[in-house]
């Protein structure tokens, strides 16, 4: 049950990973400066939360990343 939900969480942040690409690369193709801009402070964040949530899918089921 465990691996089953550690593939599953993978799945979703890979399928999170490629959404954000495709948001990013017609937020480009519009071509509006500031838009841009916007926008790729937002992916940053975003990238940064899936390999946080990727990097706790990587550890041992149960164990949450950064608790005290």
């Amino acid at each position: 049950m465990e691996l089953r939900m550690a593939r599953v969480e993978s799945e979703l942040a890979e399928t999170a990973a490629v959404t954000v690409q495709v948001a990013r690369d017609q937020v480009i193709a519009a071509g509006d400066p500031e838009t841009i801009a916007w926008a790729l402070d937002q992916f940053r964040e975003a990238e940064a939360l899936l390999r946080r949530v990727t990097a706790d899918c990587d550890g041992p089921p149960g164990e949450v990343k950064g608790a005290v």
